[in-house]
């Protein structure tokens, strides 16, 4: 049963990181080609509600019922520093980057990469960066499980 629970959980986590990792890629790409941005980030955001958010949550429960399952304690460093990043991805994801997405969504509406639209921008990719980076970390605090 732990066998299983460890390739789901790593399908899992290819789907929530790649996906996550894939957006500021195809927003750059479809900044490039202004008519298709609205409809670029309509399917990143709703890559991004189907996909990636149930894969991290998912992700994050199978690798709860892993840790449970495997006896490894939950004071490991490794274990803690990535529930601690988790919690930090979701904040950054369900906090300030959900209506930042639908003001950048609205702006590109307009067919103007304006001022405001790269204010939204900046901000977004910060917070990307912040998502990514953390998604990052964890993956490799899981594959190399330091200390």
């Amino acid at each position: 049963m732990l066998e299983v629970l460890k390739v789901l959980h790593t399908l899992l986590a290819i789907a929530a990181v790649g996906t996550n990792i894939s957006f500021p890629v195809w927003t750059r790409l479809a900044e490039r080609e202004g008519s298709a941005l609205a409809f670029t980030l309509s399917g990143v955001r709703f890559v991004d509600r189907w996909v990636t958010i149930p894969s991290y949550l998912f992700c994050a429960l199978t690798g709860i019922a892993l840790v449970v399952g495997a006896r490894i304690p939950f004071s490991l460093p490794w274990i803690w520093i990535s529930l601690v990043l988790f919690a930090f991805l979701m904040v950054l994801g369900f906090g300030p980057y959900r209506p930042l997405s639908r003001e950048r969504l609205a702006l590109a509406r307009t067919h103007a990469i304006d001022d405001d639209y790269r204010r939204v921008d900046r901000k977004i990719d910060l917070l990307d960066g912040g998502i990514i980076g953390a998604a990052v970390v964890i993956t490799v605090l899981m594959v190399a499980r330091p200390g």
